[in-house]
């Protein structure tokens, strides 16, 4: 049953519905040029970039008993020095004085070099084969330093004792040579020191390092490492064979000269018992001196003689006989024929044998004395 509806709605034309979609289509590419020109659509259209993906972290395996790896040398270099061995000994060293450089070693293997001061012209270092004798963190020179006077003012610099004057109430105070390494008996030796022009020759004949290194070498070398120097010089040669030789002829010389003592010594003792002998013997022969006063006791016979009772007396044959005993009464005759004349003689004879005895006594006091070492310095 149809139902009256008073509203009806006429079906659109068809050119109508054409025209609706083609304004829809032309409004929508509108829309999507307008779009195109926004940045920050294309910021959101882009891509994102790949986080990068952390790799996982391997936990380190422990080993109970790690193994101990060497430690890699320590390189310490400037201008002037390169130190290489870390805390490696030094085995011997070489200089050569026309670089001015010297070089370390730990048997075959170069660890360190440095440039060097040594001596100049009029005080030449010399050339040859040494070894370290002597070490000595602080030393002073004898022969090269400065000279104040009594109120603590410098007077003289680089001034030598002896040579130049000490006020009165002054002082000599000889130049620092730290971390001494003695290399011959005259005062030749390695040290730190000043390097005013690296490459050139500038001490009184020491071999001058910078102090870093003497530090070093001070530390590392040992007495009798072997030093070996090269270029223009005295020639010294094998200075080492040479103080050997030289100590055991001193000792040798020694020997000899106390075997000579003992035997002066020995010949002395027998000269000196005798003495008391040929003193008694002297006594001896002065004691019948005194028994000259007998010549007295003959007066009385004399005397005798001269009464008449006494020439009627049968002993006055023996008067004659006293005759002489009154001669000898002057008592200057008598005085000679003392013995006491070969007494003095006994007595030279006596200092004689003494004197001839101790005579070699001092030929073995005599003991060539060592010269004062005298140590060579830079200028302070």
């Amino acid at each position: 049953m149809e139902t009256d509806n008073p509203i009806r709605f006429a079906a659109p034309a068809p050119w109508l519905i054409k025209a609706a979609r083609v304004s829809v289509s032309l409004l929508m590419l509108f829309m999507l040029a307008s779009c195109a020109q926004q940045p920050w659509l294309h910021e959101q259209a882009a891509e994102p970039e790949p986080v990068p993906v952390p790799e996982p972290v391997v936990a380190e395996e422990r080993n109970p008993t790690p193994e101990k790896e060497k430690p890699t040398p320590k390189k310490e270099k400037t201008s002037l020095w390169e130190w290489n061995g870390n805390d490696r000994q030094i085995s011997h060293i070489e200089v050569d004085l026309k670089s001015q450089k010297a070089h370390f070693y730990d048997g075959d293997k170069p660890i360190g070099w440095t440039y060097v001061a040594s001596g100049l012209k009029k005080y030449p270092t010399p050339i040859g084969q040494f070894a370290v004798t002597e070490k000595a963190s602080e030393k002073r020179s004898n022969l090269y330093g400065n000279i104040y006077d009594a109120k603590g003012r410098l007077v003289k610099s680089n001034a030598t004792p002896g040579r130049d004057r000490i006020p009165a109430g002054g002082r000599f105070e000889g130049a620092r040579m730290p971390y001494f390494m003695r290399l011959t008996s005259d005062g030749i030796g390695l040290h730190a020191g000043r390097i005013p022009r690296p490459g050139s020759p500038a001490s009184h004949g020491c071999i001058r390092m910078p102090n870093k290194v003497a530090t070093l070498l001070f530390e590392r070398v040992n007495l009798g490492t072997k030093v070996t120097i090269t270029g223009n010089g005295p020639n010294y040669g094998d200075y080492v064979e040479r103080q050997r030789r030289a100590r055991a002829a001193e000792k040798a010389l020694a020997a000899k000269k106390a075997a000579q003592a003992a035997k002066t010594v020995a010949k002395a003792e027998p000269a000196s018992q005798t003495k008391p002998a040929t003193q008694a013997e002297s006594t001896n022969q002065t004691a019948p001196a005194p028994q000259a006063a007998p010549t007295s006791q003959t007066e009385p016979p004399t005397q005798a003689a001269s009464t008449p009772e006494a020439a009627s007396a049968t002993p006055a044959a023996p008067a004659p006989k006293a005759a002489p005993a009154s001669q000898a009464k002057p008592t200057p005759p008598a005085a000679p024929e003392t013995p006491a004349a070969p007494a003095p003689q006994a007595a030279p004879a006596t200092k004689a044998t003494s004197a001839t005895s101790a005579a070699p006594a001092p030929k073995a006091a005599p003991a060539p004395k060592a010269a004062p070492e005298t140590h060579i310095a830079d200028n302070p």
